[in-house]
């Protein structure tokens, strides 16, 4: 507390918050006026109590799904939505039309399979990103132990615009490079010119 004539927390003061339950804090998402909180054993909201937003004594914390994420890398945002890998299939995390989060597997109905057949050597080879130029959420993963020409590095594609699932096999030559991890870069544009170099 700021204040020198009281202890009691006043809203510009700071703190911090207790999540009862959870257990290894993986990824902290922050969409629009909530927090969301992943851990290995589910997933909580934090947001503000009121309309003017989340304060230090103003701010309630609710949870939202008992399946946690099972890669920390994997957590990918699209600005409205959480999407993350958990137990139960690939997780997202949004507001319905109550204007409540509420979590689903998207994976259920449609590479449930698939999903469940995925062989990961470990779960920290998992990396996720937007691509926000074609409107995907990109996965990689590793198939086998790194830096060996046994497996592969596999990209799990969700197309955010058909609401599609598709999948590329990466093939890694013998000794050749190894790719670890997708990322974002500007926009680029390509041309050609022409231009006197003189020695």
């Amino acid at each position: 507390p700021t204040g020198r004539g009281t202890a009691d927390v006043v809203d510009t003061d700071g703190g911090f918050i207790r999540i009862s339950g959870a257990k290894n804090i993986t990824n902290l998402v922050a969409l629009n006026d909530s927090l969301v909180v992943i851990a290995e054993n589910g997933v909580w909201v934090i947001a503000g109590g009121n309309q003017y937003g989340f304060t230090s004594t103003n701010y309630k914390v609710d949870m939202v799904s008992n399946f946690g994420s099972i890669a920390k890398w994997s957590a990918v945002s699209d600005g409205v939505r959480v999407f993350y890998w958990s137990d139960n299939g690939i997780s997202v995390v949004a507001k319905n039309q109550y204007g409540d989060f509420v979590w689903e597997s998207i994976t259920e109905k449609t590479i449930k399979r698939f999903y469940e057949g995925i062989d990961l050597t470990n779960h920290e080879y998992v990396t996720g990103v937007l691509d926000v130029y074609e409107n995907r959420i990109r996965w990689l993963y590793r198939i086998g132990n790194r830096f060996t020409n046994e497996g592969s590095t596999d990209e799990l594609i969700l197309d955010l615009t058909l609401n599609a699932f598709y999948r590329y096999k990466i093939y890694r030559p013998d000794s050749g490079p190894e790719l670890l991890s997708a990322f974002n870069t500007p926009s680029f544009r390509v041309a050609d010119f022409d231009d006197d170099v003189y020695v």
